[in-house]
């Protein structure tokens, strides 16, 4: 079937139209948790260079990295396999690990999510995220723990862009795909999100979801 929507939502309007939507649904890595790889790791390692540079190479980037949001590795097994023969650096992997309660709130995205509440609108989270991890950011936001219902990768062993996780947001939190808004951070996952008929915005750089918002 020929999807609905083949356009982004901000092509299509001017401002938020609230009156076509029933239905918001949030990623959560730099949409309402910023998630900057060497940003967080000069959190965890403020005065240790090599350790951030180590836990960089060994850590995002790498094929273990999509294993913990697939939930085929988690975050206690990850520093050992990540390190590999490089034993020195468990400790500093371990630490980094932990790191994700670190990850701070993105205000323009909290915003939205309120908006959509205010406004009378369903609204769920589509996250490739590793449950472990999300479940310590889940704890300390309170704004995550504000919506109808989560959909987290790990949990799945679904990760997006595959459309099998949409179709399975669609029949678990029962969407209608023409009046679902989806915003992502990513371009794959939004162009995802369209082919299924989904209306999608892609938050592409700071500022765009608040002009947006108006």
């Amino acid at each position: 079937m020929t999807p609905v929507h083949n356009t982004l939502i901000d092509a299509l309007y001017p401002a938020m139209p609230w009156d076509v939507i029933d239905t918001v649904v949030f990623d959560v890595g730099n949409v309402l948790l910023r998630f900057d790889p060497a940003e967080l790791a000069a959190k965890v390692f403020p005065e240790d260079e090599q350790a951030r540079r180590t836990v960089l190479r060994l850590a995002t980037g790498t094929p273990y990295w999509p294993m913990l949001d697939r939930g085929t590795l988690s975050l206690a097994e990850a520093p050992a396999r990540m390190a590999g023969r490089e034993l020195d650096a468990i400790p500093a992997l371990s630490r980094f690990m932990r790191g994700w309660q670190e990850l701070p709130p993105i205000e323009e995205g909290i915003a939205f999510l309120r908006a959509a509440r205010a406004h009378g609108k369903r609204v769920f989270i589509l996250s490739n995220y590793n449950a472990e991890a999300y479940a310590l950011v889940r704890a300390r936001y309170d704004f995550l723990r504000e919506t109808d219902g989560e959909l987290i990768s790990s949990t799945v062993g679904l990760l997006k862009p595959d459309p099998a996780i949409f179709r399975l947001a669609q029949t678990r939190f029962h969407l209608e795909p023409a009046r679902t808004l989806f915003i992502d951070d990513s371009a794959a996952n939004v162009e995802a999100a369209l082919s299924l008929g989904w209306h999608a915005f892609w938050n592409s750089e700071p500022g765009k979801l608040s002009r947006f918002l108006g």
